[in-house]
C-alpha cells in the first residue's frame, strides 16, 4: 500500500508543489502531467534526499512544468473556441459541428473515417442547446466512430502479428492511450478517435506488440517496428498530448 503526502520546494527562485508517493518501490520516479509534479518514491528514502533528487533535476522539472502550464492555456483557450465556434478535431482534422434540431441522431457530411477540413458533424439538438448537451451527442458520435475504426485496425495488427486477442473495449482514461493486460485483453482510450490514422495506428500497434512482449525491451520495439515501420511519427505526437486534455480544439500535428 502506499502513502500520498504534499509538500513544496524551492527551485531556481520558484515554489513547486509536489505530491509525494511512497510504496516498496527501490528508486524514485518522477511524472509531470495535467496534475503537476508527482514523485514515486521508496518508503525509506528520506525527505531530504528526495528534494536534494529535485535540487539536481531543477531545470528538467521546470522545463516540462512550463511546458504543461503552456498546454493548459492552450486547452482553456480551445474549450472557449469549442464553445464559441463548435469546432473539433476528428481522425486529424478540424470539423464543425453544427445543431441541427431537425436530425435525429448525429451525421456526419464528410466522408467516412477520412475527414477533410471544414466537414460537419449535424447534432440533433437546438440552436440554443447547452455546451453540455451538445458535448454529450458529439461523444456519442465519437466513440461510435471510435469502436468501428479501432475493432479494424486492431483486426489489421492482429493478423500482422499473428496473435489472440481475448477481447478489447475503449477506455476513458485520463492519463493513458493504451494499455494491454497479461490475459490479453486491450483497452484503447477513445480520444485517440481526434487524431489522423498514423498516430491512432501507433498506439494499437502498441498495445498489439504487447501481446507478443509484455515489457518495453529491444525485443518489443523490433516487433513494433514490424508491426508498424513508421510507429516513430505517431509516437513523436502523442508525446506532446494527454488524454485528459481532449477533446479540446488543439493543433494537431502532421
Amino acid at each position: 500500500m502506499s502513502t500520498v503526502q504534499h509538500y513544496q520546494v524551492r527551485l531556481n527562485a520558484h515554489t513547486i508543489c509536489f505530491e509525494l508517493r511512497r510504496s516498496n518501490r527501490q528508486s524514485l520516479g518522477f511524472r509531470i502531467d495535467h496534475n503537476g509534479l508527482r514523485l514515486m518514491a521508496p518508503n525509506t528514502m528520506a525527505l531530504t534526499d528526495i528534494k536534494q533528487a529535485l535540487t539536481q533535476k531543477s531545470s528538467w522539472i521546470l522545463h516540462h512544468l512550463a511546458n504543461q502550464q503552456a498546454r493548459a492555456k492552450k486547452h482553456n483557450h480551445s474549450q472557449q473556441q469549442w464553445e464559441n465556434y463548435g469546432n473539433l478535431p476528428f481522425m486529424g482534422a478540424i470539423i464543425q459541428a453544427i445543431a441541427q434540431p431537425a436530425m435525429t441522431t448525429p451525421h456526419f457530411t464528410g466522408q467516412s473515417f477520412n475527414p477533410v477540413k471544414g466537414d460537419k458533424l449535424l447534432l440533433p439538438c437546438s440552436k440554443e442547446a447547452t455546451i453540455q448537451t451538445r458535448t454529450q451527442w458529439v461523444e456519442i458520435w465519437l466513440k461510435q466512430q471510435a469502436q468501428l475504426w479501432f475493432e479494424g485496425r486492431l483486426q489489421h495488427f492482429l493478423q500482422a502479428s499473428g496473435d489472440q486477442l481475448l477481447g478489447w473495449r475503449l477506455s476513458n482514461a485520463k492519463t493513458r492511450w493504451g494499455s494491454c493486460s497479461s490475459k490479453k485483453r486491450i483497452n484503447i482510450n477513445w480520444r485517440l478517435i481526434h487524431f489522423e490514422h498514423v498516430v491512432i495506428d501507433y498506439v494499437i500497434a502498441h498495445e498489439v506488440a504487447h501481446l507478443k512482449v509484455m515489457h518495453h525491451g529491444p525485443e518489443f520495439w523490433d516487433h513494433l517496428y514490424h508491426l508498424m515501420p513508421n510507429f516513430a511519427v505517431g509516437q513523436e505526437v502523442l508525446k506532446q498530448h494527454q488524454p485528459g486534455e481532449m477533446p479540446a480544439l488543439i493543433p494537431l500535428s502532421r
